[in-house]
């Protein structure tokens, strides 16, 4: 009796442990290798894999400017690792940045470039510099416009108007009609003191301030000019 209930336990266990040895020999030998695609074009890669009765499946897309577009960047199974026929093997495939390409700042106000770069997620640097071109505006910027930009940063060189001191040149002995002409370029107001009804071909023989003042040109300047 006793024997019976051994071979009653000892048949299914055996049972299971041939069932088990069964299986896994014979999923190892219907198990392949699973082929290394990296740095394939998906083309290729997808004839490979078809003819080792594997799928292909997009995992993602990563940007890489140093590659061509398409070409197999990472999978998953890993090449070398066991698979079973007809599964699929995920890949993550390189495609080129997008261009984007450098805005033309040049002439536009401050707010309007902060307001741009802050849109466009660009890294903006401002530079004043004191200059002819109206306050405010943007007179120079690196990267210059409508280049490609590797990089999200962008200097921008604003105007903040013309320079407010300015020092006084000497005058005299330079005809009125010159001195005329230059102090308009600045808009300075001007006298011209002297006997003469039509100055413009005398020539100067003192002027107030004198030569070498500092004065501010952010309001309104007086220059009073003697002639002959």
């Amino acid at each position: 009796m006793s024997k019976n209930l051994s071979l009653a336990w000892i048949i299914p266990f055996l049972g299971f442990v041939f069932g088990y040895l069964g299986t896994y020999f014979f999923v190892q030998q219907h198990s392949i290798i699973t082929p290394n695609v990296i740095g394939k074009g998906i083309q290729e890669s997808a004839e490979i894999l078809s003819k080792h009765r594997l799928g292909v499946r997009f995992l993602k897309e990563l940007e890489d400017s140093s590659l061509p577009e398409g070409v197999i960047m990472d999978q998953f199974p890993r090449g070398g690792d066991k698979i079973r026929p007809n599964q699929n093997i995920f890949i993550t495939v390189s495609k080129k940045p997008r261009i984007f390409l450098t805005p033309d700042f040049l002439c536009l106000k401050q707010k309007d470039i902060l307001a741009i770069s802050a849109k466009n997620g660009i890294d903006v640097s401002i530079i004043p510099i004191f200059s002819q071109s109206s306050a405010n505006t943007c007179i120079a910027q690196n990267p210059k416009p409508m280049v490609d930009m590797s990089r999200r940063r962008v200097v921008a060189c604003i105007s903040r108007g013309m320079f407010p001191l300015v020092i006084i040149p000497n005058l005299k002995g330079a005809l009125v009609q010159d001195v005329k002409s230059l102090l308009r370029q600045y808009d300075v107001q001007f006298d011209v003191v002297g006997t003469s009804t039509s100055s413009d071909g005398c020539k100067i023989i003192e002027q107030s301030p004198v030569a070498g003042s500092i004065i501010a040109v952010d309001r309104p300047v007086q220059i009073q000019l003697q002639v002959e």
